[in-house]
């Protein structure tokens, strides 16, 4: 697995690069359907690296991106429902130990340690659960991007099946996403905090002036943030698409040949009639 080429891939079409940004972050203070196409591009992206394009693709059918983007949501909504009911029932181990430390630690000062460090311990064990539910949460956005059915994002067994064959470059993927996350964020507050002294300069000036400057500002930071976000998922998506590819050939399954995708978000997976 090539980790380096899902890096530049969202640098090949800056142009593209730049109008995903826009849509999703200034887009989703004016209006939810930029964030919506942005949303299905991704789901495209996933879509055309199974099936072998290593060109982004194009932002084109809109229609079609804007369903696309509703399955993305609704995957998401819902693992993120299982994300919180997993992390609920992981941290009721370290919840109970901390509430054993809260009513004996008068006068029971070993018993007080003990719970503290098991809460601790229990809390640390409860992370393995959440990162994986978080990748299961990719992976059904790849498989659905790769047969066009919302309900393929919920066969959890498959999914995990998948996972479990190549976990070793999920985790990989994950961990590298994370540090690529952490040095842009890193990046981005050294940008806000140099743009934050024009901003005060801005308001200094005042006027007119100062305030068509600062309406710039905020666009900029706006913008510039989006850019970040997109590249992020731009990533992450080719990245666990190539992977989720690997696990299925390890498996001995074909994702070459992918039928066209109708323009729904919600169909059966089943191929797209033929047009006279």
């Amino acid at each position: 697995m090539d980790f380096i080429e899902p890096l530049k891939y969202p640098l090949k079409d800056i142009k593209k690069l730049v109008v995903g940004g826009l849509m999703v972050l200034p887009g989703i203070f004016l209006l939810l359907i930029p964030f919506i196409i942005a949303s299905g591009y991704f789901i495209r992206v996933a879509e055309s690296t199974i099936k072998g394009q290593n060109e982004p693709p194009e932002f084109d059918n809109w229609k079609n991106l804007f369903v696309k983007g509703l399955g993305f949501i609704l995957i998401c909504i819902v693992y993120t429902i299982i994300f919180y009911l997993v992390l609920l029932l992981a941290l009721l181990p370290a919840i109970f130990f901390s509430s054993v430390s809260t009513y004996t630690s008068y006068g029971y000062s070993s018993l007080d340690t003990l719970a503290n460090m098991m809460a601790i311990i229990f809390f640390f064990i409860a992370l393995i659960p959440l990162i994986i539910s978080l990748i299961m949460n990719i992976i059904a956005l790849v498989k659905y991007g790769e047969n066009g059915s919302v309900g393929e994002g919920f066969k959890f067994m498959e999914i995990w099946r998948n996972f479990r064959k190549n976990l070793g470059n999920y985790s990989m993927g994950y961990i590298l996403f994370f540090g690529v996350y952490l040095v842009l964020a890193i990046l981005y507050s050294m940008f806000f905090m140099l743009i934050s002294s024009v901003f005060v300069g801005a308001e200094i000036i005042g006027g007119d002036l100062g305030a068509i400057v600062e309406i710039i500002i905020v666009l900029l930071i706006l913008g510039i943030l989006g850019i970040i976000c997109f590249y992020l998922y731009l990533f992450l998506m080719r990245m666990f698409a190539q992977i989720y590819k690997e696990s299925k050939l390890k498996l001995g399954e074909d994702s070459r040949n992918i039928p066209s995708q109708p323009e729904t978000a919600f169909n059966a997976g089943t191929e797209q009639s033929e047009k006279q």
